[in-house]
């Protein structure tokens, strides 16, 4: 376990709390946390490479974190109509 793998299991877990932001109609608070989201990504990544900290378990949990929070976002606005 090293820092990006840490980075992207805490995006992983604030995922539901944006989507539980949207559901609430906290749209400017739940932006700021996706803006944090997208931020966390770009900089798990850099991380990663730039001090050679690359592993296994991130290159499967990286982009099961992107592709969750799209999907629950997706679902959560066809929830809200």
């Amino acid at each position: 376990m090293n820092l990006p793998n840490i980075i992207t299991i805490s995006r992983l877990l604030l995922t539901p709390y944006i989507v539980w932001l949207i559901l609430s109609e906290s749209y400017f608070l739940g932006f700021i946390f996706f803006l944090l989201s997208g931020f966390s990504d770009a900089l798990d990544g850099f991380i990663a490479k730039r001090f050679n900290q690359q592993t296994l378990l991130g290159s499967y949990l990286d982009p099961i974190a992107d592709k969750f929070l799209i999907c629950l976002l997706y679902t959560s606005d066809a929830a809200d109509e």
